[in-house]
């Protein structure tokens, strides 16, 4: 067990030198205060359907992005890639990305930089749907730390949304 933990995280170190973050740029946080970046998820069935969520949002980033919304289609590509990773429940790594092709792969949270753990911390506070804001805390509080942030903060809104 030890050696796949340690193959997976070679894996993790060499695909995250090629993955920058999503948010690469100074974004406002108070970019959340007008962005309903929520509400195209509001209906959606979070059960089974983690993909389709992940492939909308992806969708109405590129929306945004064509419109010359740059700062908002970022949110919405972060939102897109956070709803994406794979849980895998082992630690110290419980998440990790979607797909996996040698040194290419989706989103995991050793890609996130500090922008992008920032805006899920202030996503995860404001989510109203319990499994998203689970899901924003649950990988704020794993990346954070990588990042110098503190992640037990966002540890405790997890745990308390995966009971809602």
């Amino acid at each position: 067990m030890e050696g796949q933990d340690q193959v997976a995280k070679e894996e993790a170190a060499s695909a995250s030198e090629t993955l920058p973050s999503i948010i690469d740029k100074p974004v406002p946080l108070t970019i959340l205060d007008d962005l309903d970046w929520e509400a195209h998820l509001a209906d959606h069935d979070w059960t089974n359907h983690r993909w389709g969520a992940s492939q909308l949002t992806d969708q109405r980033s590129k929306n945004f992005a064509e419109e010359s919304h740059e700062q908002e289609a970022l949110v919405l590509k972060l939102l897109s890639a956070v709803i994406s990773m794979h849980f895998r429940g082992n630690l110290p790594e419980p998440f990790g990305p979607m797909w996996q092709d040698g040194n290419r792969c989706t989103l995991a949270p050793q890609h996130l930089g500090q922008l992008d753990v920032q805006f899920l911390q202030a996503m995860a506070k404001s989510a109203k749907n319990a499994w998203l804001k689970a899901r924003l805390a649950d990988v704020a509080c794993v990346a954070g730390p990588s990042v110098g942030l503190k992640g037990w903060e966002m540890g405790v809104v997890a745990a308390r949304a995966y009971l809602d």
